[in-house]
């Protein structure tokens, strides 16, 4: 989606999982936050989010060398049920 906060910058939500979150939640909030789409507000639909994280693994680079290297990823989808673009929030 388009970042809410940088316009004509497109890219899929990210970010950390907070303490006491589920990777759902986290990506709910992060969908929220950075692209304005929610899920309890009805704009987008949970579909799931896969079990199994995939983890950084790279040799060195930026990712090393500004911690991410070793972080878990999850991955959740979601749907618009409706039809032209979904309002944001």
């Amino acid at each position: 989606g388009e970042r809410i906060t940088v316009p004509g910058s497109w890219q899929f939500p990210q970010g950390g999982i907070e303490e006491g979150e589920t990777p759902m939640d986290a990506a709910k909030r992060e969908t929220y936050e950075e692209i304005g789409l929610s899920v309890p507000g009805g704009a987008i639909v949970e579909v799931g989010t896969i079990d199994d994280p995939m983890l950084y693994d790279v040799d060195g680079g930026w990712l090393k060398r500004e911690g991410f290297c070793g972080q878990a990823m999850y991955f959740s989808l979601f749907y618009y049920p409706g039809e032209g673009l979904p309002p944001v929030n």
